[in-house]
């Protein structure tokens, strides 16, 4: 059985990093924090815009969300092409690859996020105060991706390779 789960494992491995990168963009990523804006001379619509609250990828971003749903079901689909060709495990790499630079900017230098889902009044956005747990199980995930390409790729040899 130990044979079956090292044979498998870059696999699993990779089939479960898309799978929790495409989770993670319903989890928490950021926090927003309360403005410092006295409420009460505010209307109720715009207090309301003004709570502290968590917010998602589909509320953070407008383009990213889609680049790592998008990745994530590439790396799904990627992965049984890749066990017949080569290619998909490269493939499988670079989109591993790229989604742990996309998420690690997305930590580091967190976006500018609509005060509330999907409204920006005026302009205005709130820079979020911290990262939260959705964040960082997309970071892994990519990771994860990468990883069980790599791994794969390590294990495989080209055929010219073989016969030499």
């Amino acid at each position: 059985m130990g044979g079956r789960v090292g044979r498998f494992g870059p696999t699993l491995l990779g089939v479960l990093g898309a799978l929790a990168l495409a989770g993670s963009l319903w989890l928490k990523w950021y926090h927003l924090p309360r403005h410092n804006v006295d409420p009460s001379v505010l209307p109720r619509h715009v207090r309301e815009t003004l709570e502290p609250r968590d917010v998602n990828a589909w509320d953070a971003f407008r383009s990213v969300k889609t680049v790592l749903a998008v990745a994530a079901g590439a790396a799904l689909l990627s992965e049984p092409l890749g066990r017949f060709w080569r290619s998909f495990q490269t493939l499988r790499m670079l989109i591993g690859l790229g989604t742990f630079a996309i998420v690690l900017r997305a930590i580091v230098s967190p976006p500018p996020v609509p005060p509330k889902a999907g409204v920006a009044q005026h302009g205005h956005f709130v820079t979020p105060s911290s990262v939260e747990i959705g964040a960082v199980i997309a970071l892994v995930a990519a990771a994860m991706i990468a990883l069980g390409a790599i791994v794969t790729l390590l294990r495989t040899r080209p055929p010219e390779q073989a016969e030499a």
